[in-house]
């Protein structure tokens, strides 16, 4: 960038001439300064993987054409293309919710392992357990509950497997290996779990991952 003004040789002094060197070399290095900036900006835009600066074409105005007609497919000018407005951007965040339970659980009923003689049935306990073999399940366990004579009520026991679990061992088993194996994150396990009909809350996917496997 020149210097806005010139002056004449006889006017400057030492001082002014000076002052005119360090000016011109410090726009020098400003615009080499910008220059390196501007492409260390680009460089970050790659590595980050983003778009560069958008090419915004002026906005020309069309030409009146009497032959057209309003609604005709060549109202559009050259290189403008409607825009669609009923879709959604694809980098929305889709919000979602958990699916419900599976319907029509298989049902499996438990027996005390044993009844005292003259033991009165009291009806059902109802405990849910999800399963997936890539097809989901409900096992409803069935807990039977008796009272003996002497006043004591006795149930039918889960399975071990299930024990403190609404989700059974291949469930368990398989988030596991998708997470910590196959580096799935916590938002894709629970997304492609909801996408087979898990009813899995992210509190309880976090658990699952957490706490209490040192049995599988």
């Amino acid at each position: 960038m020149p210097f806005p003004f010139d002056i004449p040789d006889n006017e400057k002094s030492e001082l002014i001439s000076k002052i005119l060197k360090y000016t011109t070399r410090t726009q020098e290095e400003n615009a080499q300064l910008k220059e390196r900036v501007n492409i260390l900006e680009q460089e970050i835009h790659r590595l980050k993987g983003l778009n560069g600066k958008p090419d915004i074409k002026p906005n020309t105005p069309k030409n009146d054409d009497s032959s057209s007609k309003p609604g005709d497919d060549n109202d559009a000018g050259a290189g403008h293309q409607k825009r669609d407005t009923g879709k959604p951007d694809e980098r929305t965040k889709k919000k979602r919710k958990k699916p419900p339970k599976p319907s029509n659980p298989i049902r499996k009923r438990v027996a005390p392992v044993n009844i005292p003689e003259g033991s009165e049935y009291k009806g059902l306990n109802l405990y849910g357990v999800q399963e997936i073999t890539f097809t989901v399940s409900l096992i409803q366990y069935e807990l039977e509950h008796w009272v003996t004579p002497d006043g004591d009520s006795i149930y039918g026991r889960l399975p071990e497997s299930v024990q403190g679990y609404h989700f059974g061992p291949e469930l368990r088993s398989y988030v596991l290996h998708q997470h910590h194996a196959c580096g799935v994150t916590e938002q894709q396990l629970l997304e492609s779990l909801w996408d087979r009909g898990v009813s899995i809350s992210a509190g309880e996917l976090s658990n699952l991952l957490t706490l209490n496997h040192d049995d599988l």
